[in-house]
């Protein structure tokens, strides 16, 4: 008994900085601070060209998506690697994780390939 009572004092102190340390949830950013990164590329061309490009490339992984979506939904592997020669990125990332994974040395060298290609 004499242990507990000594040790009651670590422990309510424990308790209490693991609950400060833990804090509120936070959500996603708020409108004031899309709206602050976007006043801030409207003044900065760079950032303006790189906010520009990051949208034109996640609009080509958007359009290469239903390709691949359709694709793998046939369960046909010809067809995901028809779709990864012609340089679909989720394609060769889909092809380039199977290959990884196999054992054969050769095979695994070529997901390497896929997969710096997909990125």
């Amino acid at each position: 008994m004499a242990i507990v009572t000594r040790l009651w004092p670590a422990l309510v102190l424990a308790t209490a900085v693991l609950l400060a340390a833990c804090g509120p949830a936070t959500e996603g950013p708020s409108v004031d601070v899309t709206a602050e990164a976007a006043a801030v590329a409207a003044i900065d061309p760079k950032a303006a060209a790189e906010a520009a490009k990051d949208k034109a490339e996640t609009d080509a992984l958007a359009a290469a998506k239903p390709a691949f979506d359709a694709a793998l939904a046939t369960g046909d592997p010809l067809a995901i690697d028809d779709l990864a020669d012609a340089g679909n990125p989720w394609a060769l990332y889909h092809r380039g994780k199977a290959r990884v994974a196999g054992h054969d040395f050769m095979l695994q060298q070529g997901g390497f390939e896929d997969m710096e290609a997909a990125a």
